[in-house]
Protein backbone atom coordinates (compact mmCIF):
# COMPACT_ATOMS: atom_id res chain seq x y z
CA UNK A 1 0.00 0.00 0.00
CA UNK A 2 1.15 3.24 -0.99
CA UNK A 3 0.97 6.42 1.66
CA UNK A 4 -0.92 9.23 -0.01
CA UNK A 5 0.64 12.49 0.60
CA UNK A 6 -1.71 15.83 0.32
CA UNK A 7 -0.74 18.26 -2.02
CA UNK A 8 0.02 21.73 -0.88
CA UNK A 9 -3.09 22.71 -2.58
CA UNK A 10 -4.96 20.58 -0.58
CA UNK A 11 -3.19 22.13 2.65
CA UNK A 12 -3.92 25.83 1.65
CA UNK A 13 -7.05 25.98 -0.13
CA UNK A 14 -9.03 25.52 3.56
CA UNK A 15 -6.27 28.66 4.89
CA UNK A 16 -6.66 30.31 2.10
CA UNK A 17 -10.47 30.00 2.09
CA UNK A 18 -11.11 30.68 5.98
CA UNK A 19 -8.87 34.06 5.57
CA UNK A 20 -11.49 35.07 2.41
CA UNK A 21 -14.06 34.75 4.84
CA UNK A 22 -12.79 36.61 7.49
CA UNK A 23 -11.96 39.37 5.06
CA UNK A 24 -15.54 39.58 3.79
CA UNK A 25 -16.70 39.61 7.28
CA UNK A 26 -14.28 42.64 8.05
CA UNK A 27 -15.36 44.21 4.91
CA UNK A 28 -19.02 43.84 5.92
CA UNK A 29 -18.58 44.77 9.61
CA UNK A 30 -16.87 48.11 7.90
CA UNK A 31 -19.75 48.87 5.76
CA UNK A 32 -22.36 48.50 7.67
CA UNK A 33 -20.72 50.83 10.49
CA UNK A 34 -20.11 53.46 7.67
CA UNK A 35 -23.80 53.20 6.63
CA UNK A 36 -24.78 53.61 9.92
CA UNK A 37 -22.83 56.63 11.02
CA UNK A 38 -23.79 58.00 7.92
CA UNK A 39 -26.46 60.82 7.88
CA UNK A 40 -27.28 60.60 3.94
CA UNK A 41 -26.88 64.44 2.94
CA UNK A 42 -29.96 65.09 0.38
CA UNK A 43 -26.40 66.63 -1.74
CA UNK A 44 -25.17 63.04 -2.01
CA UNK A 45 -27.95 60.93 -3.15
CA UNK A 46 -28.22 59.94 -6.52
CA UNK A 47 -30.78 58.56 -8.65
CA UNK A 48 -30.99 55.44 -11.34
CA UNK A 49 -33.97 55.84 -12.78
CA UNK A 50 -36.41 53.25 -13.63
CA UNK A 51 -35.72 50.61 -16.47
CA UNK A 52 -39.05 51.01 -18.55
CA UNK A 53 -38.41 47.79 -20.52
CA UNK A 54 -41.17 45.79 -20.54
CA UNK A 55 -39.63 42.01 -20.37
CA UNK A 56 -37.38 43.15 -17.66
CA UNK A 57 -38.77 46.17 -15.95
CA UNK A 58 -36.89 47.57 -12.81
CA UNK A 59 -37.61 50.08 -10.09
CA UNK A 60 -35.06 52.81 -9.62
CA UNK A 61 -32.62 53.12 -7.18
CA UNK A 62 -31.31 55.68 -4.89
CA UNK A 63 -27.68 55.51 -3.67
CA UNK A 64 -26.16 57.28 -0.93
CA UNK A 65 -22.11 58.78 -2.43
CA UNK A 66 -21.38 59.05 1.22
CA UNK A 67 -21.30 55.89 2.36
CA UNK A 68 -22.40 53.77 -0.60
CA UNK A 69 -25.85 52.36 0.86
CA UNK A 70 -28.74 51.87 -1.82
CA UNK A 71 -32.40 51.67 -1.51
CA UNK A 72 -34.58 50.42 -4.98
CA UNK A 73 -38.18 50.80 -4.58
CA UNK A 74 -41.00 53.51 -5.57
CA UNK A 75 -40.86 56.71 -3.67
CA UNK A 76 -43.39 55.43 -0.72
CA UNK A 77 -41.20 52.23 -0.31
CA UNK A 78 -38.13 53.91 0.56
CA UNK A 79 -36.71 54.42 4.47
CA UNK A 80 -33.12 55.39 5.07
CA UNK A 81 -33.11 57.63 1.75
CA UNK A 82 -37.05 58.75 2.17
CA UNK A 83 -36.21 62.04 2.72
CA UNK A 84 -34.87 62.11 -0.74
CA UNK A 85 -38.29 60.91 -1.97
CA UNK A 86 -39.90 63.81 -3.84
CA UNK A 87 -36.54 66.08 -4.30
CA UNK A 88 -35.32 64.89 -8.16
CA UNK A 89 -32.14 64.29 -7.19
CA UNK A 90 -29.37 64.51 -9.76
CA UNK A 91 -29.67 60.87 -12.53
CA UNK A 92 -26.67 58.83 -12.71
CA UNK A 93 -25.85 56.23 -15.59
CA UNK A 94 -25.72 52.70 -14.36
CA UNK A 95 -21.70 52.32 -14.44
CA UNK A 96 -21.49 55.47 -11.78
CA UNK A 97 -24.23 53.46 -9.63
CA UNK A 98 -22.34 50.31 -9.67
CA UNK A 99 -18.89 52.34 -8.91
CA UNK A 100 -21.17 54.16 -5.64
CA UNK A 101 -23.58 51.62 -4.30
CA UNK A 102 -21.69 49.13 -2.16
CA UNK A 103 -24.76 48.10 -0.07
CA UNK A 104 -27.82 47.36 -1.78
CA UNK A 105 -31.04 46.69 -0.50
CA UNK A 106 -34.17 45.00 -3.26
CA UNK A 107 -36.24 45.17 -0.30
CA UNK A 108 -35.63 47.99 2.22
CA UNK A 109 -34.74 47.44 5.75
CA UNK A 110 -36.42 47.96 9.15
CA UNK A 111 -35.10 50.26 11.15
Amino acid sequence: MTKEYPTLLQKSLPIIEAKIEKLHDKREEIINAAVASCDHPLEAIRELPYNANPLFPEKPWLVCTKCGYAEQGWYCGYKRLKHAEYKNPPKITHKQFCAYALVRKHQPIDD
